[in-house]
């Protein structure tokens, strides 16, 4: 008698199933619109990033926060002069410095 295995999910199915969870789009998607820095973003807007500028721990701090190529992000608000900024990623509030969010480049959704 033959033992029935059950099919193990392909690759590609993975990476889509894990990109619908996160909240992720495509990276073409995003490419294909004009980038600019997440500090100038209004409140209540929404984009997608395309990179995280920026060199050794700060740079790997809003990676490993979350804030990483393909991710929608939005702005939910500002304290009264602008810094710190609160944004939306990946289901959880994430409260930035200006000068860390201008290290963010993204597009907005339109």
């Amino acid at each position: 008698m033959t033992e029935i295995r059950p099919q193990r999910p392909s690759r590609l199915i993975l990476k889509i199933v894990f990109a619908r969870l996160w909240g992720m789009e495509s990276a073409a998607a995003c490419a294909a619109q004009e980038a600019h820095s997440l500090d100038v973003l209004a409140i209540g807007s929404r984009a997608c990033v395309q990179a995280v500028r920026g060199e050794g721990h700060v740079r790997r701090r809003l990676l490993e926060m979350g804030v990483c190529r393909g991710v929608n992000v939005e702005v939910v608000r500002r304290a009264p002069f602008g810094d710190p900024i609160e944004l939306r990623v990946r289901g959880y509030s994430l409260s930035l410095r200006a000068e860390q969010a201008a290290l963010v480049l993204v597009t907005p959704e339109r």
